[in-house]
């Protein structure tokens, strides 16, 4: 495998794993649907990306993609993306 193939693995598990760890913090259906693909972790799959087992021994498989363009509408029209990235980066800095 590349150097940049796996650097881009790393960075999708990077994601999942802070997607995971948000979804627990913040409870209710969020945490809910984290605990539903909570387990073993292999991100070294092309496709899907991350292949998840679970303790019960059913298999999960997603595939990673971004959306640059998901506009939150309002008053102040702003990128969610650029809105996710800044809290991702917030909690790591902690």
């Amino acid at each position: 495998m590349s150097k940049n193939k796996s650097d881009q693995n790393a960075h999708e598990e990077q994601v999942f794993n802070d997607v995971l760890r948000l979804s627990m913090a913040s409870g209710g259906y969020k945490k809910k649907a984290a605990l539903k693909v909570c387990g073993s972790i292999n991100a070294d799959s092309e496709c899907p990306d991350i292949v998840i087992t679970r303790e019960n021994g059913s298999i999960v498989g997603l595939e990673h993609f971004r959306i640059d363009h998901n506009i939150k509408h309002g008053r102040n029209a702003q990128s969610k993306s650029a809105e996710l990235t800044s809290a991702l980066k917030a909690e790591r800095e902690i």
